[in-house]
């Protein structure tokens, strides 16, 4: 119960770009080390483990918001439809 009272969540960034999420890129380049021949013959293998980086878009600013998020506590990604220009 105590670190339910000191907790506490905020918003640090609004509308960036995510460039790439785990092995996934925005280009559809396939990542570095990919097999030639996979998905000719054979399914590609399924992934167990999920993503745990993602690449923002951001400014140098923005950077130093992020590291100090990070040091402080633990940032979670919320990805939004990019047609919604509601501010949260």
């Amino acid at each position: 119960s105590k670190d339910i009272d000191r907790s506490q969540a905020r918003l640090l960034l609004a509308r960036k770009r995510v460039l790439a999420f785990g092995s996934a890129s925005v280009d559809g380049l396939p990542p570095k080390g990919a097999d030639a021949k996979a998905g000719t013959a054979q399914p590609p293998a399924q992934r167990t483990e999920a993503a745990r980086t993602a690449v923002l878009a951001v400014t140098v600013d923005e950077v130093n918001r992020l590291t100090i998020g990070e040091s402080s506590g633990r940032l979670l990604l919320a990805l939004r439809n990019p047609n919604d220009v509601a501010e949260p």
